[in-house]
């Protein structure tokens, strides 16, 4: 179960953190990674509330509609040993404009995160995208040094 839990974390994260790049008025991509992301948080939860709070002050659509991409790489999710329900992530941030094809920044960053599981939970949306019933529920990132 750990294992499917940290898989479906890195799933979260790329989704929540990816900027497509697609500045064209659809963002196909962008749209998927949103609602990839919102399926993986718990409703009403402080996650929640920190989602909003950073999609705010990183509007991924008009990021993307700028010509701005970012990939995750390098993930790593481990089970937080002192904390019931909790996980340590690490990763990098690569910022690229795609229309000069230059990398901008490279930029190191990690989460706690913690998580319920309910594989009972059902809809559409989370058959396609959190089969297994991960969710978020409260979530601390921050930019490692």
């Amino acid at each position: 179960d750990v294992t499917c839990i940290q898989g479906s974390l890195q799933t979260f994260i790329i989704a929540f953190r990816s900027i497509s790049g697609e500045m064209d008025g659809v963002q196909a991509t962008q749209h998927d990674n949103s609602a990839r992301a919102a399926a993986f948080i718990a409703k009403g939860s402080p996650a929640m509330t920190v989602a909003n709070q950073y999609y705010q002050h990183y509007p991924p659509y008009a990021l993307a509609a700028k010509g701005l991409k970012l990939e995750v790489t390098g993930i790593v999710v481990d089970v937080d040993h002192q904390t019931p329900n909790r996980y340590d992530a690490r990763w990098t941030d690569v910022v690229t404009d795609v229309r000069t094809h230059r990398i901008l920044g490279r930029h190191p960053f990690g989460a706690q995160l913690d998580v319920i599981v309910d594989p009972s939970a059902r809809s559409e949306d989370l058959v396609r995208y959190n089969f297994g019933g991960v969710f978020v529920t409260d979530l601390h990132l921050f930019e490692v040094q």
